[in-house]
């Protein structure tokens, strides 16, 4: 019976965190088409023996946007700034997505203090971290893309 439980949880949590990526990935394509790209061609991060996937790239004529999206504890957070730190793009996206945080602008908070701190190992990268104030199971659209198209220009603006 346990094992039926922790089936359907991880269905759950699948489903659940799913949708908030697919929810700012369609805000995503909604407001820059195909220059937001998910292929591995775009995506992928190079470690010494292994890589990682991160969600997104921004094609742009500036510079590329690395882009992850985070919905999760402050710890896989950390984990996605390395993967964006390690992406060949200069400029760097994080978003995060206010649902299975404590409190997530506090996390904001403490993502900025880590860049700094990675800025001064690679000075010329470029970051902008944003938190969102809808999700995949509280949708706000409008007040997301509003936060998101400022985020972007802000980093195309960069060069």
């Amino acid at each position: 019976m346990e094992m039926y439980f922790c089936i359907i949880d991880i269905v759950y949590l699948v489903c659940v965190l799913g949708s908030h990526d697919r929810y700012v990935k369609n805000l995503l394509k909604k407001l820059l088409g195909y220059r937001f790209d998910t292929s591995r061609q775009y995506t992928l991060v190079e470690y010494a023996a292994g890589y990682a996937q991160i969600d997104g790239v921004i094609l742009s004529p500036s510079g590329n946007i690395a882009v992850e999206i985070e919905s999760r504890t402050a710890k896989q957070v950390r984990g996605a700034i390395l993967d964006l730190f390690f992406h060949e793009a200069k400029k760097k996206l994080l978003i995060i997505v206010p649902e299975h945080m404590y409190d997530p602008y506090a996390l904001k908070k403490d993502t900025e203090h880590i860049l700094n701190m990675l800025k001064k190992i690679k000075p010329d990268i470029v970051f902008k971290v944003v938190t969102l104030r809808g999700s995949g199971s509280n949708p706000k659209p409008n007040d997301d893309l509003t936060i998101l198209r400022e985020a972007i220009k802000e980093l195309q603006a960069n060069p």
